[in-house]
């Protein structure tokens, strides 16, 4: 699989939302209303929503994708993908139609993947609070998951261990559903090899994202739009931290 490269900071200012349109893919259904409604009880505290395993999406290869269907760039709509089977959000979506649907809301495209603004308007879809912490720190991480949160890691995928290639360089998001006595539970949506990460792992993967990495932790909260989930924790302005897939 051809993995694209790094934008560099000129590139990531002119592929901004204000500067160049998401690709438009007319073959593939149009998105819901980003107001989507959260589909289980809400009653439900969302302490008690993660560290129930999610089932694994693959981002090239999801259960019902038609002919020519291309993830390469999806891995941060099929990381939400995982949690909204976990939600119960949208069940009648096949795993495909499900990335899709969510990578039309979070804007994905070939060139940048999805952003943070993107993941934010995933999130607000999927009636979800997104706290975004820059840094390779590990304890926004543990903190979110010790309270019940699905965290969402953006790093260095070519780091990651069994996939390591100093060669290349690219930007991932992979989900990160517990704790283990080494490190952390782990879906990377583009290997179903990995399912754990040593805390020293998990650092070097977002300490050599190009931007430093990101930790997105994840808790249902439907009164946040987007863009508030994104202003509240952001240190710098937001067309910088656009990813690539």
């Amino acid at each position: 699989m051809q993995r694209l490269g790094v934008l560099t900071p000129a590139a990531r200012l002119a592929s901004s939302p204000a500067a160049t349109p998401a690709v438009a893919r007319p073959e593939r259904p149009a998105p819901e209303p980003h107001g989507t409604p959260w589909t289980r009880p809400a009653t439900l505290h969302p302490r008690r929503l993660p560290h129930h395993r999610p089932p694994f999406i693959h981002q090239e290869h999801p259960s019902g994708a038609a002919p020519g269907f291309d993830g390469s760039a999806s891995c941060g709509p099929t990381t939400f993908a995982m949690i909204a089977r976990v939600l119960g959000y949208r069940r009648e979506l096949s795993e495909a139609a499900l990335v899709e649907h969510f990578g039309a809301i979070g804007g994905t495209n070939l060139d940048v993947g999805t952003t943070l603004e993107g993941m934010g308007a995933i999130a607000s879809a999927l009636g979800c609070r997104l706290t975004i912490t820059p840094g390779a720190g590990l304890r926004a991480m543990t903190t979110a998951l010790e309270a019940g949160h699905f965290v969402i890691a953006n790093g260095e995928y070519y780091v990651m261990p069994p996939h390591e290639d100093p060669s290349q360089r690219e930007g991932h998001y992979v989900l990160v559903y517990g704790l283990t006595p080494e490190g952390f539970s782990v879906h990377d949506p583009d290997d179903a090899a990995v399912h754990t990460v040593r805390r020293r792992d998990m650092e070097r993967f977002l300490a050599e994202h190009a931007e430093g990495g990101f930790t997105l932790a994840v808790a249902p909260n439907p009164r946040l739009s987007a863009l508030e989930q994104v202003s509240l924790h952001r240190p710098r302005p937001p067309h910088l931290s656009a990813h690539v897939d």
